[in-house]
């Protein structure tokens, strides 16, 4: 109760600014994935008191995804290069990190930074990318469709880094964890989201 308590009193004084590079370098060390994501066009930042609570990144989105060609139903098959990243460029905009500090995990900060991308979305369509997206499920959350894929051998590997990871803070914590991360993720990544920018009633909660 007292950190329920807690975390409304914290997504109660949080704000959502435009942020920069800096804000995201402040915690990428934070994120599975190290390295400055490409072609950056915005950052958001949740601020807190002063302090960096998290930040979200906005970028061009890769060229080819066989995810985002399902969803869209082959909206830019059969294009040339330079008319498909033309396209893309126009109509798509890319998640690639969200990171949260550890001090504000678990209040639904992540949430609120995705709904924040999506409502003031530049374009019609907004996508992620996300290994850990069956573990850590925010942009299912924050109203965006998720699609899977077969999973990389790298996607993989994470997948079973963090599942050893999070039974050893179960062991360490002496507590049981809400969900037990299974094996079957190993062979399926949370691929793509895709969403148009949902309306203000979507985003209220």
């Amino acid at each position: 109760m007292e950190r329920e308590i807690c975390a409304c009193s914290v997504v109660r004084s949080l704000s959502i600014e435009v942020g920069s590079v800096a804000d995201y370098a402040a915690l990428e060390r934070f994120h599975y994935r190290s390295g400055k994501p490409r072609g950056v066009l915005r950052v958001f930042a949740a601020r807190c008191g002063g302090g960096l609570a998290g930040v979200i990144v906005e970028t061009v989105p890769p060229l080819n995804c066989a995810a985002r060609e399902v969803v869209l139903r082959g909206r830019y098959a059969g294009m040339d290069r330079r008319g498909r990243a033309f396209a893309l460029n126009e109509e798509v905009r890319t998640i690639a990190r969200v990171i949260v500090h550890p001090l504000f995990r678990g209040m639904g900060v992540g949430r609120m930074l995705v709904r924040h991308v999506l409502t003031h979305a530049e374009t019609e369509f907004v996508e992620a990318f996300a290994a850990m997206g069956r573990v850590h499920p925010l942009f299912e959350r924050a109203g965006m469709r998720r699609v899977d894929v077969p999973a990389s051998r790298e996607a993989a590997r994470l997948m079973a880094e963090m599942t050893a990871l999070r039974e050893a803070v179960t062991m360490l914590a002496s507590r049981p964890t809400p969900q037990r991360i299974c094996s079957p993720i190993a062979h399926s990544t949370y691929a793509a989201a895709i969403a148009s920018p949902p309306d203000d009633n979507a985003c209220s909660a």
